[in-house]
């Protein structure tokens, strides 16, 4: 394994600043990262083009089904654009800290159709979008012996993804169960580790650690079968607990039929007296039915008599009614004609008083004429009096028209006035902007003066912003001051300052410098760290014992861009620029490269000196504006009064002026009202014609009042004409009205006679119908309650009175009484529980045969995944107890299952048993018992364990061995490269931001690294840069 380049450089910043830089369009060439495959492999490979030309593949035959052969991301988190090809056994991803090796682990996980949750990074899938892009691509090749499948997801801002398969659209079920069918488990922590997963898998119980194995291993269904095994023992203990609450039932079903038996006999000897009871009442129906048709015979003789005699009276009733039919005729004959005499001398008088009204309407016309002949006159002298008034009036308003200013001259001088006052209008808004101006800077300064007054107050009590900042950024050390604080207040009762400084046992007291300033100061250094605060000299030699503060320059902005010439020349191992500190050192790797770290400063959080100098000279200088603002406001304000002032007096000439405009304007509208009246009024009446109209109107009247005064006379002849006539008709009417009140009498009578007799036959017809029913009624009842073929039978040697009927009914009453009463909900209860013993027992039986068949099924099921499971924890087992014994260490893999409850397969686990200490127990693996890098070791020597066993294409592990020593980190990288790169071993992927020096590495081996780095160049570079020299190695070749 190899690393380009001779020294490599690393730029730690905090988030803020990250998120910073990858905003600045200008710095994205110095986020950019690039990834860089450098197989160990030299020999044995056969080359085989990818997407880009300078990438060698394994050959096919080494992947296997479904392993990972080609990755290609685009906008994706830091990614721009990258491609690269993993090696077919051990993958080794290294790079530094927050450089993007993770990311790789997320784009498969993603690619493969996972989710963020199986990462534990991001809640949303789009915050894995480089920042600025609006969407990424993951594109993920696997090797699948009939042709490879190609996998690409495209995820949006939206949080929607687009899957293909192939350059084919499919949904992300079809994604799914194509990876399920290759053996895929992204959501499996046994295969899959993310870096943010590791906690996660430690605090997995070890019932969750069998489960998640069995899915690893992916043979012989044993997961499938584990989880039917846990629901066939629900349905088991299921169907036991059923069967022994049916046979409890069952026994007591009987119990209590067993003492109702006495009770039942008693019951069925009293049923049959009462059945008795009930055929002799049924007999009796029939009984009354024949009483009933005796009844509705009679009924019908009686109706028949009562009808024949009222069809012979109506014989006799029609000679009658027809002689009174031609009375009443004539009555109404009478009647008409005296109704229209009546008639006639209605209308008469109608007519006669309409001429009446006629001849006073006439009357009161000849009045009105005369009336309006002596008006005439009286108007004509009115309106030359009117007139005369009229031009009065006209003259003097014409006076006083002549009297006003004149009108150009006074329109003239409102314009003059208007122009002034738009000339002062307009210094008028200046003045009023200046103000405005004014007072929002006034507000400025005050809230200046405010904010700084508040700084000064908040910095009055300097101890205790500093014991604020203490608590926020060094929790312990605030707490051992308030500790010590209080323990010396108890004993002393008194309040004291007290000091607080970290012990170190070994205090350098004589140090001194290892370079002069003088030699520093040409590149911007005017000090060392040491000088840059005051302490008492305790306190410097601990901080310089713990720090070599003395040797540590601090630079100017002058010494910004001359830090490279000033560590080459110098040798000075550490310095500060204002913006950023250097410190330089030498890797203990490869070709002991000098290794610079960057790091971007902070603002002083407990040490910050000069404020409250600073913000008093704030304070001096923003009174200092505004008195100066104040007195600029105030004569602002003496402008404006003065403007104002004259504003209202232009504006009072003005309106002066306006008003003789308005009162001139008044005047004319009057005038020219006046002169229209005179005109109006200046036509003369034609009285002589008008008098010689209303005369002759006055004749025309006269005539009309005399044709009326005829037409009068001649309707009251008419009138005693036609009473005379109606007086003669009404004589005759009497006549015949006499007659016809005999006849009618006659008729009456006899029509009396017939009703009553149809009285008496509705009644016999009624009684009829109430035998009849009755007859219907009983014979209804008795075919419904007992139908006659059915008990005919039955009723032979029955009596047919129903006075001995009743007699049996009674007799058979009594020796049911004396038989007592019975509860028939007794013989019904004694009876539903026959049917529900019967019901039980048959139950009880198919309940027995499942449960049988359930038992039976279950051990064949326990049988089939019991045996391979304690095979594989066997196997387990036997490589990690060997793996802790070459460590010097115990452990152990041990199925866990409850023994007094073996067939409780939900408590079956996975005990992971571990000793690193010969003074501690064996004890199991848990997230609290031992620490992390025991537990990242116990977790890849297990995960290592199962490489033999598991089913699966390829394997991810994250940063496992963070928290490692040296000495369990060598080895566990030992032992995943022997695992890993046996043949017929899946692909496996090994996270890491370090690795350490003089490792083994087996040929099969591929290295991963991942640089980043302002200096680095840019991957279309990098690429030709590449290209050529694997050109001109083959030529060398």
């Amino acid at each position: 394994m190899s690393i380009n380049g001779n020294r490599k450089r690393i730029i730690e910043e905090d988030d803020e600043d990250e998120n910073e830089h990858s905003n600045n369009n200008n710095n994205v060439n110095n986020q950019r990262r690039r990834l860089d495959m450098q197989p160990t492999q030299s020999s044995g490979s056969t080359p085989a083009p990818a997407s880009q030309n300078y990438i060698t593949v394994p050959p096919a035959k080494v992947y296997m089904e479904g392993s990972i052969v080609r990755v290609k991301l685009t906008n994706f988190v830091t990614y721009t654009e990258l491609e690269f090809v993993p090696g077919p056994r051990l993958n080794v991803i290294i790079g530094p800290n927050g450089s993007g090796k993770s990311s790789i682990i997320c784009a498969l996980a993603l690619g493969l159709g996972g989710g963020p949750a199986l990462l534990g990074r991001a809640k949303q899938v789009s915050h894995f979008i480089k920042h600025g892009e609006d969407h990424a691509i993951i594109e993920i090749e696997l090797y699948v012996q009939t042709g490879n499948i190609v996998i690409q997801r495209l995820i949006r801002k939206d949080n929607s993804s687009e899957y293909r398969v192939n350059r084919s659209k499919v949904t992300a079920n079809d994604l799914h169960e194509l990876i399920r069918k290759h053996k895929i488990q992204v959501d499996n922590l046994c295969q899959f580790l993310p870096q943010d997963k590791v906690v996660s898998f430690a605090a997995m119980t070890p019932t969750e650690l069998l489960q998640e194995t069995e899915k690893a291993i992916g043979l012989h269904d044993l997961y499938e079968n584990h989880m039917k095994l846990i629901e066939e023992r629900k349905n088991v203990l299921q169907k036991q607990t059923q069967f022994s609450g049916h046979e409890g039932i069952l026994e007591d079903l009987k119990k209590q039929n067993e003492s109702l038996e006495k009770e039942v006999e008693r019951f069925k000897q009293r049923k049959e007296y009462l059945q008795k009871v009930d055929l002799f009442q049924k007999k009796r129906l029939w009984v009354l039915v024949d009483i009933a048709q005796n009844e509705v015979n009679e009924a019908t003789q009686a109706r028949n008599e009562i009808d024949g005699r009222v069809k012979a009276l109506e014989k006799e009733k029609a000679p009658l009614q027809k002689a009174g039919d031609v009375l009443k005729g004539n009555i109404e004959k009478l009647d008409h004609e005296s109704t229209k005499h009546s008639t006639d001398v209605k209308k008469t008088e109608q007519e006669t008083q309409r001429k009446s009204a006629a001849i006073e309407k006439y009357n009161d016309q000849i009045d009105s004429f005369h009336n309006e002949l002596d008006n005439i006159q009286k108007r004509a002298d009115e309106r030359l009096a009117k007139i005369a008034l009229a031009r009065q009036n006209q003259q003097n308003l014409t006076e006083n028209i002549n009297n006003l200013p004149n009108e150009d001259v006074t329109r003239a001088k409102i314009e003059e006035k208007n122009k002034t006052l738009r000339e002062i209008n307009v210094q008028q808004g200046q003045i009023r902007s200046d103000i405005s101006n004014a007072k929002n800077y006034l507000e400025t300064l005050n809230m200046e003066l405010r904010q700084v007054n508040g700084g000064l107050d908040a910095l009055s009590n300097i101890n205790a912003i500093k014991l604020e900042s203490l608590r926020r950024n060094a929790k312990s050390v605030f707490d051992a001051y308030q500790n010590i604080k209080m323990r010396l207040k108890d004993r002393f009762n008194k309040t004291f300052v007290v000091s607080i400084l970290l012990y170190l046992p070994d205090v350098n007291t004589n140090w001194g410098r290892d370079y002069q300033i003088d030699n520093l100061q040409q590149y911007g250094v005017e000090c060392f760290l040491d000088q840059t605060f005051e302490a008492d000299k305790l306190i410097k030699d601990v901080l310089v014992s713990t720090i070599p503060l003395q040797n540590i320059a601090a630079g100017t902005k002058a010494s910004i861009g001359k830090e490279e010439e000033l560590h080459r020349k110098t040798g000075i191992q550490g310095f500060f620029t204002p913006v950023r500190s250097y410190n330089y050192s030498q890797s203990r790797y490869g070709d002991k490269n000098t290794i610079t770290r960057i790091t971007a400063l902070k603002d002083a959080k407990l040490l910050s000196q000069g404020e409250k100098n600073n913000l008093n000279r704030k304070k001096q200088e923003i009174e200092g504006r505004l008195t100066e603002a104040k007195s600029a406001h105030s004569k602002l304000q003496d402008q404006e009064q003065e403007i104002n002032r004259q504003v209202k007096m232009i504006h009072t000439e003005r309106q002066e002026l306006q008003s003789l405009l308005d009162e001139r304007k008044k005047l004319y509208s009057k005038l020219h009202h006046l002169n229209r009246q005179i005109e109006d009024m200046s036509v003369e009446e034609n009285t002589d014609q008008m008098k010689a109209d209303i005369k002759k109107k006055i004749q025309n009247a006269h005539l009309h009042r005399v044709n009326n005064i005829r037409e009068v006379t001649n309707f009251l002849l008419q009138i005693g004409m036609s009473m005379s006539q109606r007086d003669l008709v009404t004589l005759k009417r009497s006549k015949a009205e006499a007659k016809y009140r005999v006849e009618c009498a006659a008729l009456e009578n006899l029509i009396r006679q017939i009703n009553d007799l149809k009285i008496n036959l509705k009644t016999a017809i009624d009684q009829f119908n109430v035998a009849k029913k009755k007859l219907q009624g009983a014979t209804e009842v008795a075919e419904r309650e007992a139908p006659f073929d059915d008990y005919a039978d039955m009723f032979e040697g029955m009596p047919d009175d129903i006075e001995e009927i009743d007699d049996e009914i009674e007799s058979y009453n009594e020796k049911a009484r004396q038989i007592g009463n019975t509860d028939p909900k007794v013989m019904q209860d004694y009876e539903n529980r026959q049917k529900e013993i019967q019901t039980l027992t048959n139950k009880i039986g198919n309940h027995k045969a499942a449960l049988e068949e359930s038992q039976a099924r279950m051990e064949e099921l326990k049988s089939e995944w019991l045996i391979p499971v304690r095979e594989f924890i066997a196997d387990i087992n036997e490589k990690f107890t060997q793996f802790f014994k070459e460590i010097r260490c115990m452990g152990e893999v041990l199925l866990g299952y409850n023994e007094k409850d073996p067939d409780n397969f939900e408590q079956y686990s996975i005990d992971i048993r571990v000793r690193f200490r010969d003074e501690d127990p064996m004890q199991s693996l848990t997230a609290h018992l031992q620490s992390g890098g025991e537990r990242s070791v116990a977790t890849m020597l297990f995960l290592i364990s199962l490489q033999g066993l598991t089913n699966c294409p390829f394997r991810a592990v994250d940063e496992i061995n963070q928290g490692m020593d040296p000495k369990n980190e060598r080895m566990i990288f030992d032992q995943i490269v022997k695992s890993a790169n046996k043949p017929g071993r899946p692909q496996y992927f090994l996270i890491t931001p370090k690795l350490l020096h003089d490792l083994e590495y087996s040929k099969n081996t591929t290295v991963l690294c991942v640089y980043t780095g302002p200096w680095h160049v840019n991957q279309s570079e990098w690429d030709k840069m590449l290209k050529k020299c694997i050109e001109a190695k083959s030529k060398s070749k």
